[in-house]
């Protein structure tokens, strides 16, 4: 009997057709993969610069005067990352903006979540396949994120660095009686009135702004280089110049000038929209340590310059010409005293009230 014997025809065929598929594969890695990394550096790239762009629009927009809200200003950074992001090929309905940060695109917060002085903007992109449809995949996505940092410096009417805000929403919130010069680079932000009594000069980087009345009795002179915005009235009655580089000169109430003194611009222009009350910027992101306490009042007049540590204190008062300074930490003050001085700082110092 004859052996039986088997045919390996076809066996080729089945090597070809196995081949092919690996051949498409290897072709959608190398062409979709490169298509998906390629949008990914660019959607990279227009999230760094929607990011930018939403930082210097916060910081201009914090520098106006008169001072815009809130909502206004978070209005303002997102058109100006969405705007960049629709620049470079990405329409908003791909653009998230937050600011403070969220959560990334993997879902867990950041080291900058909650931070409102961070800007995150993601992208999302989806990428149209051609070869790997073949092996069911249809799309490729892509999130990237881009944060950056907008911390107003010294112009402006309120906030950034180096510069003073009261909270108090009556009476006087800051007031000056120093003989001393006195030199603010950014700005004076107050919710109640401003008033000067001193003899020193003033100077201010930055803007002032008032939600109650701006009082000049003293003789110092009053520099403001990037507006002035009162709500209520101004009035003049030493001999102090009063000049106001750019910005404008507005107030909501009536202004009246006595004495002696240079003043520009004059008179005021009226505020349409009066300033609203600005708020805590720390509620809600600084919970600061337990008050340790045993608050003492302090002080000091004269010309003698002191030094003070980190405490509790019912009162911090710098009247005469003298230098107060604060060691580095957290000061608490009870609010039961006014707190008058000027803080010329070299290290960071926090003070709670």
């Amino acid at each position: 009997m004859l052996p039986k014997t088997f045919s390996q025809k076809g066996q080729a065929l089945i090597l070809i057709v196995a081949a092919i598929v690996g051949l498409v594969a290897l072709t959608a890695l190398a062409i979709d993969a490169g298509n998906a990394f390629s949008d990914r550096r660019h959607a990279q790239n227009a999230a760094d610069t929607a990011a930018l762009a939403a930082a210097l629009a916060k910081i201009q927009a914090q520098s106006q005067s008169p001072a815009l809200t809130p909502e206004e200003i978070q209005t303002a950074l997102q058109n100006a990352a969405i705007s960049r992001a629709t620049s470079n090929g990405y329409p908003d309905s791909t653009v998230t903006v937050n600011n403070p940060p969220a959560a990334s695109c993997n879902g867990t917060n950041g080291p900058y979540a909650g931070n409102i002085e961070y800007i995150q903007v993601i992208i999302r992109s989806t990428v149209d396949t051609f070869f790997a449809p073949i092996v069911g995949i249809d799309q490729l996505h892509n999130c990237v994120e881009a944060i950056a940092r907008a911390k107003a410096g010294s112009a402006g009417s309120f906030g950034g660095g180096n510069s003073i805000m009261t909270l108090a929403t009556s009476g006087t919130g800051f007031s000056w009686t120093g003989s001393g010069n006195a030199i603010v680079t950014g700005g004076i932000s107050s919710n109640a009135g401003i008033s000067s009594s001193g003899s020193g000069d003033f100077t201010v980087g930055g803007g002032v702004a008032s939600n109650g009345n701006l009082s000049i009795t003293g003789s110092g002179d009053w520099n403001v280089a990037n507006g002035v915005s009162i709500n209520g009235n101004f009035s003049h009655s030493g001999s102090s110049d009063f000049i106001v580089t750019s910005g404008g000169f507005q107030i909501g109430g009536t202004a009246s000038w006595s004495g002696s003194g240079t003043k520009s611009p004059w008179p005021p222009t009226h505020l349409d929209t009066p300033r609203p009350a600005q708020p805590d910027p720390l509620d809600g992101y600084l919970t600061p340590p337990v008050n340790p306490g045993s608050c003492i009042p302090v002080n000091y007049g004269g010309g003698a310059s002191h030094t003070i540590n980190p405490g509790c204190y019912t009162g911090i008062s710098q009247t005469g010409s003298g230098n107060l300074t604060l060691n580095p930490g957290i000061y608490y003050l009870d609010g039961s005293s006014p707190v008058s001085f000027l803080i010329d700082c070299e290290t960071p110092q926090d003070v709670i009230g």
